[in-house]
Order: C-alpha cells, then structure tokens, then sequence
C-alpha cells in the first residue's frame, strides 16, 4: 500500500507541475501597471515631457528618461512559423477614440513581460505586449472602454488577474479544437496564437469555449482601483519534445499580424507600424529600467 500512494503522490505531483507550468507562461508578470505610464493622456499629441523638453515625472513622481529608441523593420523571417507571415488580425481590438496613447513592443512600462520571439530566441526585461492608456473622460472606468474580437475565434482561457483587476482572456485564432484538457483543466491548445487582454471584463454569457466573430465586443477593460492602463498581447505555447511537461511561450506584436486594413485604423490615429515596435538589438543592448518613465516609449493618438 505504501508504494501505490508513492505512486499516485508522484502522479498528482507531475499533474500539478504541468498545470501551474502552462498558467505561468500566461500568467507571466501580470501585475499592476500604473507606475509609469505616460504623464499627459489627453489625446493632443503630446509626450509627457515638461516644458523644458528635458525630464518629466509621471503620476508618482518617478524621473523619465528622454532617448531615441529605434523601431524594428517588419519583415517576415525564414526560421519563424508560417503564421509569422499571415495577417489574421482583421479587426481593431480596442475602440480607438476611447484611448490616446499606446505602449511600444518591447517597450519599458509597465513590468518586464517577456519569453521567446517568433525567432526563437529567449528575451528578458522588457515589455513584449502594448497597454493602452485611457483618454481623459475613460480613466478610471468600468464598462466603458469596449474591447473586441480581433478574428473569428474561440475563448480560450479566463484567468482572474493577480492585482486583482478584471480577468485575462484569451481569444485563440481558431473556430475549432482551441483548447486541450490536461490534468482535469481546459488549456488553449498549443501551437494557436492567442491575443490576450488584459484586466477585462468578459460581456456576460462568454465563457471558455465560446465562438466570437471578428469585431464582436466581447468586453470591456477595467479601469478600477486607479488602474491607468489596460494591456493587450499575443501568444502561443509550444511543446518541446511532444511532452505536456514541457514547453515555452511564444510572444509577438499584435501590429506584426494586422491586416493592411486594420494598420489604416491605426494609421488614422498616428500609429503606424513602423513605429511600435523597438528592436531588438537595441532593446538587448538597454536593458529596461521600469522604476523609470520613458516617454519614447509611448506613441500617442491624434484625432483623425
């Protein structure tokens, strides 16, 4: 009898490992994101400097940092999956007028948000999603800033946040098989890419595998508890070796798999592509230091 509970003991361990394995690369350093986020969101354009062009304090009262950071060129690269190279973000995830400024992949706001480019290379200390900061009249809301399917797909992870603000959900590129059962729990499946936003709340009557069409609201960011900014990312988990016990998460831009149709919304607000993405080499080169505010960080949105 000893060794059958050795072995059942061993079992639930490995069982137990694998789930909060997988959780984690989603889960991945989700916390609250109000301590540098652009000084000045009202939609006009501006920085967050001060006047003297110099430095400028965010809302805490940290000093940022003023630098030319260099984008990325967005090209398709021959060791990345074939859906590097596929545009399946055919809607705009968030409602653009409700927002006046937008993070930079890899930028340095926020927390360090990383894992494996599509390149597989590993990064580490920088930000590999984009947050979202209110304009004026949403800061600080609840079921107002509406937030949308990007593709028709399925839901297909809700995960309640650490802060706790909102749920994380996650929307799979897939109307079919998007989630997996291991252990006793429903995981998205490996191998779809997933855009996840952060720190909403899901309309009622969604839930884990649930079909959402392009466009579709399907929720709304929260803003409470002095929230700033909402964040919205993208992923994917890979096996290694086949094994459930292993694997790694896959971060890219939501901006690289946008289809020329939704880059013309952004580019109607002053968000081009070229300009949301720092590089990598140059992002390896500074590393991030997020106690500090960076405006270079940041685009901001202009009316159209």
């Amino acid at each position: 009898m000893n060794t059958i509970a050795a072995i059942v003991a061993v079992l639930i361990v490995l069982v137990a490992g694998a789930a909060l394995f997988y959780l984690s690369t989603s889960n991945h350093n989700t916390a609250q994101t109000s301590q540098n986020t652009p000084a000045s969101n009202n939609n006009s354009g501006s920085t967050g400097t001060s006047q003297s062009g110099n430095k400028a304090t965010n809302q805490t009262g940290q000093v940022s940092a003023t630098t030319t950071v260099p984008t990325a060129s967005i090209t398709a690269n021959s060791t990345s999956s074939s859906s590097q190279a596929e545009s399946y973000i055919v809607a705009v995830p968030v409602n653009l007028s409700q927002v006046s400024a937008i993070s930079k992949f890899r930028s340095c706001s926020g927390h360090d948000y990383s894992g494996y480019d599509i390149n597989g290379s590993l990064e580490a200390n920088r930000s590999m999603k984009h947050y979202f900061s209110p304009s004026g009249p949403y800061k600080y809301t609840t079921g107002k800033i509406e937030e949308f399917a990007p593709f028709n797909g399925t839901i297909s992870n809700i995960q309640a946040e650490q802060t706790p603000i909102g749920h994380q959900v996650w929307v799979a590129d897939a109307t079919s098989n998007a989630t997996e059962s291991f252990g006793g729990q429903t995981y998205p499946t490996p191998g779809l890419w997933n855009v996840i936003f952060f720190h909403m709340d899901l309309v009622s009557g969604l839930h884990v595998g649930s079909r959402v069409t392009a466009g579709q609201l399907i929720g709304y960011a929260n803003q409470s508890m002095n929230e700033q900014t909402f964040d919205i990312g993208l992923s994917k988990f890979i096996l290694v070796n086949g094994s459930q016990m292993q694997g790694k998460q896959v971060i890219d831009s939501i901006f690289n798999h946008m289809t020329p149709q939704v880059l013309a919304q952004f580019a109607k607000y002053g968000v081009n592509q070229s300009d949301i993405v720092v590089a990598k080499a140059y992002r390896d080169a500074n590393p991030c230091d997020f106690n500090m505010y960076h405006p270079d960080d940041w685009v901001n949105l202009t009316a159209p």
